[in-house]
């Protein structure tokens, strides 16, 4: 049965207004006379392209232009914090409410250990844009970027190596379920995985051509990969096959979590939010109003709550599980 949702929407034509006269829709960057320049403030329309909440009070969303807002009142308010760049960032993650990264273009690394009240960047040994990373602890990590780059720290990101990934691919996101088990995922439906901590890489068959933009993983076995084209795959024995989760979309698909084996949602362009119950055997729509946004991060803290972001600055959040949005101002 289709989930019935409603919406709380105030704001969307002012942003959207914003939006379309001051900013490139494909970066962000306003336009001056002839000359770029980006929007470091909170409530500029810029585009999003992730978000984490290490616990249910604090948050971070990062996107173009190196901006980074944080709230520490469950997204009542947020709060601009000062990255050091204007690059655009692509991804982030915090190991607990003080210590966090985030990945971006021309191998941007920034680290915070103090809730990102300050932000410095963490040398690389590479020039490459970055596009996701996967922490198990304060310490142990991993990034991914363009030419197959794989990069691992043991020590926070104090030191980058570089880890032989056997492929000159681009890589769009990483996860590890633990010290060793983790898969990455790429272009041309590329999925490698390791089972010693990223020593060793080896490519798994997704049957696919798409582009793979991310993936989740519950536990060491169950797992889903997204990408181009409603492209859904899903394992239950650690990637030695993956199935294709069937959906009537055609669109991208950008984000993914699940926060049981069973209760998942999916983020996209053309507006799109999917919900699952059942591990994905079937993906059901959650209406929205038609934003005409690119959603490109989501985050659910519990079963209920749950946020998303996207282009345009949109920002979107639900106590019920997705039957109610709520577009947020930040």
């Amino acid at each position: 049965m289709k989930r019935r949702t409603s919406y709380i929407y105030p704001s969307l034509l002012a942003v959207a207004v914003l939006a379309l006269t001051a900013c490139d829709n494909s970066t962000g960057v306003e336009q001056n006379g002839g000359n770029n320049f980006c929007t470091n403030s909170v409530g500029s329309a810029i585009n999003l392209s992730g978000i984490h909440f290490p616990d249910m009070e604090e948050g971070w969303a990062i996107g173009v232009c190196g901006n980074i807002i944080h709230t520490a009142n469950r997204g009542e308010s947020w709060d601009l914090q000062e990255s050091g760049t204007e690059e655009t960032l692509q991804a982030v993650h915090f190991a607990d409410n003080r210590t966090g990264w985030a990945v971006g273009y021309l191998d941007h690394i920034l680290y915070t250990n103090s809730g990102g009240l300050s932000w410095e960047e963490q040398e690389t040994g590479t020039d490459l844009t970055l596009q996701g990373l996967s922490f198990t602890d304060t310490r142990t990590g991993w990034a991914v970027g363009w030419a197959g780059l794989i990069l691992h720290t043991s020590d926070g990101g104090e030191n980058w190596e570089e880890q032989d990934s056997g492929t000159s691919a681009d890589l769009n996101d990483i996860l590890f379920t633990g010290p060793d088990n983790g898969w990455a995922v790429g272009s041309s439906g590329l999925i490698l995985h390791t089972e010693d901590g990223g020593e060793n890489w080896e490519e798994q068959d997704s049957g696919r051509t798409e582009n793979l933009s991310t993936l989740y993983f519950t536990d060491s076995q169950r797992g889903w990969i997204i990408g181009n084209s409603g492209t859904i795959l899903h394992t239950t024995n650690g990637g030695a096959s993956w199935q294709e989760q069937e959906t009537s979309l055609s669109s991208d698909l950008n984000d993914i979590q699940f926060t049981d084996s069973d209760t998942g949602w999916i983020v996209g362009n053309h507006d799109t939010i999917l919900y699952t119950d059942n591990g994905g055997a079937s993906w059901q729509f959650q209406d929205l109003p038609v934003l005409e946004v690119m959603f490109t991060g989501v985050h659910f803290t519990d079963s209920q709550t749950g946020w998303v972001v996207g282009s345009f600055g949109i920002m979107m959040h639900t106590e019920d599980a997705g039957e109610n949005w709520e577009i947020k101002t930040n």
